[in-house]
């Protein structure tokens, strides 16, 4: 966090935009199973005036080491989408 090594940030192939929406994703294999409590994300730091971040992003998992992926879900079993919002 707070780096400017290659950037800064890891950044989709090319500019997301109305016309392009992409499938743009990081892959983690954490190798044996886990329960997970919290994700943290950064935008790019960009000497700390980076403003450029992901507004939107889901989790989804796989327990099958890749062949089957699923939306996270709450308890309700309402898929769990992370919105941004900027605070000044």
């Amino acid at each position: 966090l707070n780096r400017e090594i290659a950037g800064g940030a890891w950044c989709p192939s090319k500019q997301l935009s109305a016309s392009y929406s992409g499938q743009e994703w990081i892959q983690v294999d954490l190798q044996e199973l886990y329960i997970i409590t919290a994700v943290a994300t950064q935008g790019r730091f960009g000497n700390g005036m980076g403003v450029e971040f992901a507004e939107e992003y889901w989790i989804e998992y796989s327990r099958d080491n890749g062949t089957t992926w699923n939306k996270w879900t709450d308890m309700n079993g309402d898929y769990v989408s992370f919105f941004f919002i900027i605070l000044t």
